[in-house]
């Protein structure tokens, strides 16, 4: 059976540069991509949920998209991520 989540520290220090988080994940877990090396990640509309600090570190951040579907993002989640500089969320839904 495929996991849900990203565990906690599951990217750490990784040399990964751009990730597309699978269908099957539904969480990414506390300090997930700690300090990993990510630059762009997509996070598509099945995560609806990311843990405090997911993204904590990762100095090389600069691009991170949404899908619809995200429902909570803690607190923390990018800190210290300093040269995150573009963040593409969904437009809602119009009636």
């Amino acid at each position: 059976k495929y996991t849900t989540f990203i565990p906690e520290g599951y990217f750490i220090l990784c040399p990964i540069s751009e990730y597309t988080i699978p269908k099957n994940i539904t969480r990414i877990c506390y300090k997930a991509f700690y300090a990993s090396d990510i630059e762009k990640i997509v996070i598509p509309s099945n995560v609806f949920n990311i843990n405090q600090y997911a993204f904590e570190g990762c100095d090389f951040l600069e691009s991170i998209v949404f899908d619809e579907g995200v429902r909570y993002i803690s607190d923390a989640v990018f800190y210290s991520s300093e040269e995150l500089t573009t963040v593409v969320l969904p437009l809602p839904a119009t009636p």
